[in-house]
């Protein structure tokens, strides 16, 4: 295995399934996302938000929120995947650009300022989320929008008035009590430095593994995992743009590994990004294991 700090990368992608630090372990089987088909969690609820905050430099930045509710509303979970883009801050250091822009992951959580981008449609001239639609006005008072790009949202800074651009997808914000992001309070008002803040979120997960997908100099792509200080590269590649994505990866960490790993692809590029997937998986007697991953 190779490791995330000897790589030259222009772009970083984290994914962590993080639960609050603060809550006792969680015995509940229902409060991890993962279990969601299960019989038994019939009852509770579970959403994903696919939300962005800005660094210091105003560079957007990714976090996909998985929220768990029990029968009752009340938030038991709310899991995390980053994707992150640190520059060429990850030439020199990537383990330290990892730790800053979860540090102004922070920063977001306390000013409350994250927000996401609702669909439009440019004939009927209206905004749809997953709860309801809404008509676009022109005006200097109109919500802002971006272009619905992946290579795009990875440079933009400023983003245009809805007038000037309808059609595509226009911002608003969700807080953080909406998201189930509150469940992470204490965490984020204890915690004194980057490296400690990136110690807690990942001893919190609820899952067991953290995915970070990096993006090379070169334009390729690999996947490695984080556990807090170091991230482990997997052998493999993965392509992605706005249209397709595609993974082939391999590793020694046995099935459950590799079932995880082929869920968090295809939430992240099918879930998220609206692509269709399908995939394949295989494993030895000796844990090692492969999955290839086909997105359109």
């Amino acid at each position: 295995m190779r490791y995330l700090r000897f790589l030259s990368t222009v772009a970083c992608i984290i994914g962590a399934c993080l639960a609050s630090p603060v809550l006792l372990a969680n015995t509940n089987e229902c409060s991890n996302f993962q279990n969601q088909a299960l019989s038994q969690c019939a009852h509770y609820q579970y959403n994903v938000f696919n939300l962005h905050f800005r660094d210091s430099a105003n560079i957007e930045h990714d976090v996909s929120v998985y929220r768990v509710k029990d029968s009752q509303g009340n938030v038991v979970s709310a899991d995390v995947d980053f994707k992150i883009r640190c520059g060429d801050a990850c030439l020199s250091n990537p383990e330290g650009a990892i730790e800053d822009i979860l540090w102004a992951f922070r920063a977001s959580y306390l000013a409350d300022s994250f927000y996401y981008y609702r669909d439009c449609d440019s004939t009927l001239e209206v905004c749809c989320d997953d709860d309801s639609c809404f008509e676009i006005h022109g005006g200097d008072n109109s919500p802002a929008v971006q272009d619905d790009s992946l290579e795009d949202s990875s440079t933009s800074s400023d983003v245009s008035p809805a007038a000037l651009s309808r059609g595509k997808k226009i911002l608003d914000l969700l807080p953080i009590v909406d998201s189930g992001l509150n469940i992470y309070d204490r965490l984020m008002n204890d915690s004194k430095n980057e490296k400690e803040l990136r110690e807690a979120l990942a001893n919190a997960q609820e899952t067991s593994s953290k995915f970070v997908l990096i993006n090379t100099s070169g334009g390729g792509n690999q996947v490695c995992v984080d556990d807090g200080q170091v991230c482990t590269v997997l052998d493999g590649h993965v392509s992605i743009s706005s249209s397709f994505a595609n993974a082939d990866l391999s590793h020694s960490n046995g099935f459950k590994f590799n079932q995880a790993l082929a869920d968090w692809l295809n939430e992240w590029f099918e879930g998220q990004n609206g692509l269709v997937c399908s995939q394949r998986m295989s494993c030895d007697h000796a844990n090692n294991c492969t999955v290839t991953l086909s997105c359109r």
